[in-house]
């Protein structure tokens, strides 16, 4: 019997991980099992947070990571961010409000969704923006 006719029927012949690991792979995304734990905490990769707003990838990249972990084909080196992080330095740098309206809304409804939301990280105008 295959891996993956054993999988269809609940059945785990090859542990957890590569339960995991194929569920990422066979999206296209593979990483290693601690990035998996990573995102299952809340934590994205720079690149999710550039395409969920719309902005250069090298623009977020100054940002001092919270946790690195391998991903890809290759086990590259990949940093991983909280929302709240990202929200904070965007602040700072007086650049959240050029972000348009929409693209704003889809951060914080994504921050939202995470394990570790806390509408008190956040200014109260941006909260209700999913409201």
């Amino acid at each position: 019997m295959s891996f993956l006719s054993a999988r269809k029927r609940g059945e785990d012949e090859m542990g957890t991980f590569m339960t995991k690991f194929m569920s990422y792979t066979c999206a296209g995304l593979e990483m290693s099992e601690r990035a998996v734990e990573a995102e299952e905490r809340g934590l994205r990769p720079v690149m999710f947070f550039a395409k969920l707003l719309r902005i250069a990838a090298s623009h977020l990249a100054t940002i001092p990571a919270d946790e690195w972990h391998h991903t890809g084909r290759t086990g590259k080196i990949t940093d991983f961010y909280t929302f709240h992080q990202i929200y904070n330095v965007l602040g700072l740098r007086n650049e959240w409000q050029d972000i348009p309206v929409e693209r704003r809304q889809a951060f914080m409804l994504a921050a939202k969704d995470a394990p570790d939301w806390d509408a008190d990280d956040y200014d109260a105008e941006d909260v209700r923006l999913i409201d």
